[in-house]
């Protein structure tokens, strides 16, 4: 059976959406402005009067940390150059005390976030790897490549991707492992179905590796070209989320 889609939010771009257990958050650009708005059944979104994100010339990621709350990431320059993390405990009131609490953060863009283990896990744009248990306090870690392309915690752990098609693992943010990849393209992203299977997909050349634990990966084909890496990543979640995993 097809599925059946309302039109829920309306701007010219949608930008993220994520879920905390009792509420949708989605951020959605609307000319200059990067705007966010809070759902209780992700149907009807309320723009959050009187924030913006209007100087951010690309919002990076939002991720939500269990006993913290929502984190935005940013970029201010269209270089690439600087970044900031606003903290909000419901969605409604951003806390930008935070911004630019690393130098690094003033150097590299801030690339990708990732939440488990009671641990908060950030990437810059060169590589640099921190971790923070309150998101205000930040400790530099090993750094175990220098072009990360995607970053998540899904399972038991921490998986990182890079642009030369590198699979690293770690089981607390702190500690790297590298796996052989069976891949040849760069990471795009990485999906688990809660149940035991996590998925890899690279593009250019675009690729799809499985695997049971994070660890071992096998090469599967994958029946798409480059420009339908990122819509076929984005249907494995929504799959997975419509048939319960």
């Amino acid at each position: 059976m097809p599925f059946a889609w309302d039109l829920v939010v309306a701007g010219e771009r949608l930008k993220y959406v994520a879920y905390d257990g009792s509420r949708w958050i989605a951020i959605i650009k609307d000319g200059d402005y990067h705007i966010p708005a809070v759902s209780l059944d992700g149907k009807n979104f309320s723009v959050v009067g009187g924030h913006d994100l209007s100087n951010s010339v690309l919002v990076l990621f939002l991720v939500y940390a269990p006993g913290i709350g929502w984190i935005i990431g940013e970029s201010v320059s269209s270089a690439g150059v600087g970044g900031k993390m606003w903290i909000s405990a419901d969605g409604q009131s951003w806390n930008s005390e935070v911004v630019d609490v690393l130098d690094d953060f003033l150097v590299n863009q801030l690339k990708a976030m990732a939440v488990g283990a009671g641990v908060i896990v950030t990437v810059t744009n060169g590589g640099t790897v921190y971790t923070s248990t309150n998101g205000n306090t930040w400790t530099l870690r090993d750094t175990p490549l220098s072009d990360p392309t995607a970053l998540v915690h899904a399972g038991s752990l921490f998986l990182l991707g890079g642009e030369s098609s590198q699979i690293f693992t770690s089981p607390n943010g702190t500690t790297w492992t590298q796996r052989t990849s069976p891949l040849s393209g760069r990471i795009a992203g990485f999906a688990y179905d809660g149940v035991g299977t996590y998925v890899a997909l690279s593009y250019f050349p675009a690729g799809c590796a499985r695997s049971s634990d994070g660890v071992t990966w096998v090469q599967q084909d994958i029946p798409i070209g480059e420009d339908q890496v990122s819509l076929a990543f984005s249907t494995v979640f929504a799959a997975r989320s419509e048939l319960g995993g």
